[in-house]
């Protein structure tokens, strides 16, 4: 990541970042999606690395989404 203002700061302040930043930060999704007839259920999953040496865990996340054809 080339700059993330809230854990590097600003810009256009010269200040001292609080945490030490990853360079590079990965991330996997996954997802699934069923369907019946004109109703759609959608769920993804999504784990990011580390993104400052200071984090003891990954960030872990899930998203639901239903939608309907009319």
């Amino acid at each position: 990541m080339a700059h993330n203002i809230f854990l590097d700061g600003s810009l256009f302040r010269d200040e001292d970042p609080s945490v030490s930043s990853n360079t590079f930060v990965s991330d996997l999704q996954a997802g699934l999606v069923v369907q019946v007839l004109q109703t759609q259920i959608a769920f993804t999953y999504v784990e990011r690395a580390e993104e400052f040496e200071e984090q003891t865990d990954p960030q872990r996340f899930g998203a639901v989404s239903i939608s309907r054809k009319f």
